[in-house]
């Protein structure tokens, strides 16, 4: 696939099929080039745990437990959010979660180049992704079960094999560059 393709056909996939599980090889692939991304001094601040069947399952029963149990410290917007989130993280084949280990400044931006990075590489591989930032409503619990408490949460990635409607689906439009951007000089 050529990166243009890569970088324009890649989609937030929301819909999977269920009959094909990802593998913990295409797993490591996927990882194994999201750890290529570019980060700040070199700091590589990534650490990943991902969760595949009955560890998948836990993990959305955490989520969903916890937005229910944290209902009134969120507007109505947010719930629906957090419980369309893990609806479409149970529907497909794996999550992986991204922790911050360094939690310095220049992280969250390193994290979210290693998760673009592993987004296109799976879209290259034929997989949907999609990357749910929605986890924050658990993280504390989930911080302790996966010993993770000197850690900050920053995501979730959804991993599966998209469903029929997914293949070729186009995306919302996007802005023009000219009303997102000035150019000085």
């Amino acid at each position: 696939m050529e990166l243009n393709e890569a970088i324009l056909g890649r989609r937030s996939c929301r819909s999977y099929n269920r009959e094909k599980e990802v593998s913990e090889e295409q797993l490591s692939e996927i990882l194994g080039y999201g750890i290529w991304a570019p980060s700040g001094t070199n700091s590589q601040p990534w650490r990943f745990t991902a969760l595949l069947g009955e560890k998948k399952a836990e993990f959305i029963y955490i989520m969903r437990r916890n937005i229910q149990e944290k209902k009134a410290d969120y507007t109505e917007q947010q719930i629906n959010i957090f419980e369309w989130s893990a609806l479409s993280l149970e529907k497909g084949s794996t999550v992986i979660l991204a922790w911050d280990k360094n939690k310095t400044w220049t992280s969250p931006q390193s994290i979210g180049a290693c998760i673009q990075t592993m987004m296109l590489k799976a879209h290259d591989m034929g997989l949907g992704t999609l990357w749910v930032a929605a986890v924050r409503v658990a993280a504390d619990e989930l911080k302790k079960l996966y010993n993770k408490e000197d850690m900050n949460l920053i995501a979730a990635i959804g991993v599966g094999y998209p469903s029929e409607k997914m293949i070729g689906k186009k995306g919302p439009p996007r802005l023009p560059v000219d009303e997102v951007a000035e150019f000085l000089s």
